[in-house]
């Protein structure tokens, strides 16, 4: 009778134990599929995150070359070296696949900036989702180093001959 006794407590030791494991393991579910539920939120959240940083890293780059572009042409005074420099700087940009001085290309779609005291304009062909302001800023930049090369010029013309007469100074 004694060892019945303990084979009873001992089976009901058993049964309450594994009752609790299978509790347990039915809250442990529970929070594993929460978890997956907020991991996959997670995930999906970072993938915005680095598509968002992606963009604003590419926004970042465009300024820079707008930096990079002013920072090149500032010191010519050579209108023809700007223009060579800019069309080259502007290559570098990431949505601009063409600019030229000249005449308008005959195929594609192209933007064109008149640029001061030039007969001829600048075309530049970008992407669709590539911001114009920065197309802006970097002919204004262009004109801007452009106008500072003409009055360098006529600054050199004065002061070789006489704004008056038209004769040499001494």
């Amino acid at each position: 009778m004694y060892s019945a006794g303990i084979i009873i407590v001992f089976i009901w030791f058993f049964y309450s134990y594994f009752s609790y494991l299978k509790e347990n393991k039915m809250k442990l579910s529970l929070k594993l599929k929460k978890t997956e539920e907020k991991l996959s939120f997670l995930q999906k959240e970072q993938e915005q995150m680095q598509s968002f940083i992606k963009k604003e890293e590419r926004k970042i780059k465009d300024l820079f070359s707008i930096y990079e572009l002013a920072n090149k042409i500032a010191s010519f005074v050579d209108e023809k070296k700007i223009m060579k420099t800019a069309v080259s700087e502007l290559s570098y940009f990431k949505g601009v696949s063409f600019a030229a001085f000249g005449e308008k290309p005959k195929d594609g779609k192209y933007l064109e900036y008149k640029i001061n005291k030039l007969p001829t304009s600048l075309f530049i062909s970008v992407r669709e989702d590539f911001p114009e302001k920065y197309i802006e800023s970097a002919v204004n930049e262009i004109n801007l180093c452009l106008d500072r090369a003409y009055l360098y010029k006529e600054l050199q013309q004065l002061s070789i001959y006489d704004s008056l007469t038209s004769l040499a100074n001494r």
